[in-house]
């Protein structure tokens, strides 16, 4: 590809992950396009440092970073976009771009969901959640299913209505990849699971509550914990009901091209 494919980064008090999610990517192949997004750290700063100039938005939220992202963008919004987030880097730089984007669909609207991964956590549990994850990756891959991943995903909007019917999604947390995802799929779009390893993204272990958390406490206590973390975000999505209840926590989007 001969232009740069525009990558959506919502950052959330990153000052000490941003700079390495930006000295990532290849800025032969991508363009970053960083929002902070309710920060009260340096992450801003650290953004600038790297020659960028990152928007800026009060409120905190993956979701309405990316939807003020494809505002700013105009009418590129309609074009191929990459998702990932301030705390991830592709296992593949040179690669995980045109992988990502070549497997949208080149007329439609459509979402791909890339392999993922985590990085910062103990070499043994790196590894053992790793193969987990590359194996469930595989497996739903090979189903007619597909689990959209925040720090890892693609989008083609393709058409005004699609995008506004993005614009117009409510703030959620957790699942708004996947609320993304099936507003895509529900708009007549496509969806599609990615299991090679040059789709990977690696991500920050620092977010997921260990195996061993889970297995002293309950997975319920993990969860709380989880919610801790967020408690600037609006509303959880195991409370919001769209389309009729089409939307559940930690839903599965169809996977309609193969």
């Amino acid at each position: 590809m001969s232009e740069q494919i525009l990558c959506i980064i919502p950052a959330l008090n990153e000052a000490n992950s941003i700079g390495r999610t930006l000295a990532s990517l290849d800025k032969d192949l991508v363009e970053p396009l960083v929002v902070v997004n309710g920060s009260s750290d340096a992450t801003e700063p650290v953004v600038r440092s790297y020659g960028l100039t990152p928007l800026v938005l009060p409120e905190a939220g993956k979701l309405p970073a990316i939807q003020e992202g494809l505002r700013y963008i105009g009418r590129r919004a309609l074009d191929p976009i990459l998702l990932t987030d301030a705390d991830s880097v592709p296992r593949y730089p040179h690669l995980w771009p045109n992988v990502m984007v070549a497997a949208l669909d080149p007329e439609g609207a459509s979402v791909v969901a890339g392999r993922s991964g985590i990085i910062d956590a103990h070499p043994l549990v790196t590894f053992v959640r790793n193969f987990r994850l590359r194996q469930v990756a595989h497996e739903t891959a090979s189903t007619d299913e597909m689990m959209p991943v925040g720090y890892n995903m693609a989008i083609r909007l393709s058409d005004e209505k699609v995008l506004e019917s993005v614009l117009a999604l409510p703030h959620v947390w957790p699942g708004e990849d996947r609320l993304l995802a099936e507003t895509i799929v529900n708009a007549g779009g496509n969806g599609r699971q990615l299991a090679s390893k040059e789709s990977t993204v690696l991500a920050s272990a620092r977010y997921h509550t260990s195996l061993l958390y889970r297995v002293l406490h309950g997975r319920q206590s993990a969860v709380d914990l989880a919610e801790e973390g967020y408690k600037t975000r609006r509303a959880s999505s195991a409370e919001f009901s769209y389309w009729g209840g089409v939307l559940e926590p930690y839903a599965t989007v169809r996977k309609v091209v193969t």
